[in-house]
């Protein structure tokens, strides 16, 4: 878990998973919801992790247990199946 707190921008939050790379940082957020995750919701994220100045991200990867209401290209999905599949999930 990464947490961040700006008292400048009255701002602070934290991350599920953040790993840290060679070249910067990838991003992972778990979605616990009853139905699938929304572009729109994705895109709030994406602005919260990206808004981290300090967070030289590479990579953003969502995960959610009942999946997503859209495709993307720009950041890795992980939906419930995924996390039981025999194998890597970079494979699917």
């Amino acid at each position: 878990t990464y947490w961040y707190d700006i008292p400048s921008e009255r701002r602070n939050g934290e991350f599920d998973c953040v790993l840290k790379r060679d070249d910067g940082y990838v991003v992972a957020e778990c979605k616990y919801l009853k139905a699938p995750m929304t572009l729109e919701m994705a895109e709030e994220e994406e602005a919260k992790i990206l808004a981290i100045d300090e967070l030289d991200v590479k990579g953003i990867i969502f995960v959610a247990a009942n999946g997503f209401s859209f495709s993307s290209d720009r950041w890795k999905l992980v939906d419930g199946d995924d996390l039981y599949r025999v194998g890597r999930i970079d494979e699917a």
